[in-house]
This record gives C-alpha cells, sequence and structure tokens, in this order.
C-alpha cells in the first residue's frame, strides 16, 4: 500500500477523474516489489520525508493503525509505504533504505511482548545507523513493556527512534474474550483513529526538528510492570514451552468446511492442509487462525464458545 504516492504539483496536472480512482483504489494490497517500484516513479521529491512501516497485524487492528498513522504522515507533508512483513517480497524490501527517511515498526501486543515474528524480521535487518524511526503497538488489555522490548530490538539496529505511540483496541486474544465482557468492546473508536492520525502528523514535525538538531537525545520507552494483576498471571501460564500444553487446537469435522483459510492466513505457516487442518510446533499464539475462521471451526480448551474478533469495523 502506498500513500501519497504522487506529489501536489503533480495531482494539480492529472485529471479529476483519476485522481478519484487513485484515492479509491489505495486502501488495497498490492505486491510489495510494486509499491517499491512505484516510488521510482516520483523523480522531483518534494516530500518533506518519506517514510517506511513495517507492520505484522494478526486480526486487523495493527493493519488499520498503520494505515492511519500513514494518512497523518501523509497529511502532515511526507509520503510513506506501508509493508506487510508476512508478505513474500518483504524480506527483499526490507533491504532497500536507499531513499527512506524514516522507519517505522508496527505490531500488535501478545502478552506483554512484541510477536515473535516481528522480532525476527527485526534482527535480520541490515544495521541502519543514524536512520530515524518510531514504534506503533495496539493492544486490548495491559501494554506492560511491549514498547520498551521492541524498541530494545530496534535499537540495536542503530536505528534513532523518535517516538512511539500506543493504540488500544477491542481484545481479540479469544481465551479471555467472553460472552458477557469484552475488553475494550468497539475499539479503536474514532478518538483512537484521530489519535494515530495526528500521532502520523506529529511525526513529521519531529522529523524535522530531529534533522535540523541531531543532538536531540532519543526518544525512551519506559518499562511498566504490575506483577500481581490477572494479565500477569495469564502471562506467566502462556509461556511459550507451556502453549502446546493450555492451547493445544482442534478442527471441529462438523463444521470445518475444508476452505483452507487458515492454512492460507497463518503468518508463520504453522497449518497444513491435509483433509482437515494439521497444526505444527511453531505456532506464535496469534489465534488468527480461531479468530477468522469463518465457520468457527477452530477452538480450543481455552477459547471454546467464546465468540471470536473478526476484526475492527471499518
Amino acid at each position: 500500500m502506498r500513500w501519497g504516492a504522487y506529489p501536489p504539483t503533480k495531482l494539480l496536472q492529472t485529471p479529476i477523474w483519476l485522481n478519484l480512482v487513485r484515492e479509491t483504489i489505495f486502501f488495497y494490497n498490492v505486491d510489495v516489489t510494486t509499491k517499491i517500484a512505484q516510488s521510482s516513479v516520483v523523480t522531483n521529491r518534494q516530500w518533506i520525508v518519506k517514510a517506511r512501516v513495517f507492520y505484522f497485524s494478526s486480526t486487523g487492528n495493527t493493519r488499520l493503525g498503520a494505515e492511519l498513522v500513514a494518512r497523518g504522515i501523509c497529511q502532515g507533508g511526507g509520503c510513506c509505504d506501508l509493508v506487510d512483513i508476512t508478505d513474500s517480497g518483504a524480506e527483499k524490501v526490507a533491504l532497500t533504505f536507499n531513499d527512506v527517511d524514516l522507519v517505522g515498526f508496527a505490531c500488535p501486543t501478545f502478552v506483554w511482548k512484541p510477536p515473535i515474528k516481528v522480532t525476527d524480521f527485526i534482527h535480520n535487518l541490515p544495521e541502519l545507523e543514524g536512520r530515524l524511526g518510531f514504534l506503533f503497538c495496539t493492544c486490548g488489555w495491559e501494554p506492560e513493556g511491549v514498547v520498551a522490548k521492541l524498541a530494545s530490538e530496534v535499537v540495536k539496529k542503530k536505528i534513532i527512534l523518535i517516538d512511539s505511540y500506543i493504540m488500544w483496541a477491542e481484545e481479540s486474544m479469544t481465551m479471555i474474550r467472553w460472552r458477557r465482557f469484552i475488553l475494550n468492546r468497539g475499539r479503536p473508536n474514532a478518538e483512537d483513529r484521530d489519535g494515530a492520525i495526528r500521532f502520523g502528523e506529529n511525526l513529521v514535525h519531529k522529523y524535522k526538528q530531529y534533522k535540523d538538531d541531531p543532538s536531540l537525545p532519543p526518544h525512551r520507552s519506559k518499562r511498566k510492570f504490575s506483577c500481581l494483576t490477572p494479565i500477569s498471571i495469564l502471562g506467566c501460564l502462556a509461556r511459550q514451552n507451556l502453549i502446546k500444553y493450555y492451547f493445544r487446537k482442534k478442527v471441529n469435522l462438523e463444521l470445518c468446511n475444508q476452505c483452507g483459510l487458515c492454512a492460507q492466513q497463518c503468518p508463520v505457516g504453522a497449518i497444513k492442509m491435509a483433509d482437515y487442518p494439521k497444526f505444527c510446533d511453531n505456532c506464535i499464539m496469534c489465534f488468527r487462525c480461531i479468530n477468522l475462521c469463518p465457520q468457527d471451526a477452530i477452538e480450543s480448551w481455552f477459547t471454546k464458545g467464546n465468540p471470536r474478533y473478526k476484526g475492527p469495523k471499518i
């Protein structure tokens, strides 16, 4: 997805009907390599900043947040590429930073931590010494130290962080989505979405500040930790080495229609289709398969009977 793919002067020279077509189609995904190829069309650069956001989204909230931040960057005078790290070709795109001024990373909160898919992706990036960056996270309960942990991975690549933001969203972890009580039901609301857009606009302002005065200290995120909250206890139970025991998934054969959507959508390829879905050991507990199954045919001990999360309301 590309935001602000054409500078203002070129927009003025373009027929109105063509601008409307572009405004309509930029909400849809295109191939990752196509996104970057489009940037070569802009020869007379007039942007304040060119940003690129790498994001991972299990059920759609982080993707929505990344789109809103990109919109804010565009409204602030910049342009922005969005790259889903689960797309084929994302790693190749991650090696091309020559024309990128600002690098962002967006992810959900997985029991206080960034998803391992995101940290592994950052670990494989080249060093980007002196490049400015920012972080964006979504959470449905307590964010705890997710931003601080993500920051610790990013600074290893010598990226200078200028800001971070957390957007509240409806809890998508199916095991704690009860019929009578769902955390942050209906969020992100209009206020949350406006906040993400303002964050994007402010990034452009902060980018200019850091460029004008390189001696400014980098942004730091303090880790917060609550040791006696229910989510803390849950976090102890949800350690990766106990995932097989507590979150063993099974398929309801009476409901499954063998559509294969779960295998297609799994971000780590932990589901293989035989006659019915087969689950591998490298599950990262993103709950995407359980939530997005159109038949609600995938369940586990903790999720049986709980309402599924089908994504944010657009």
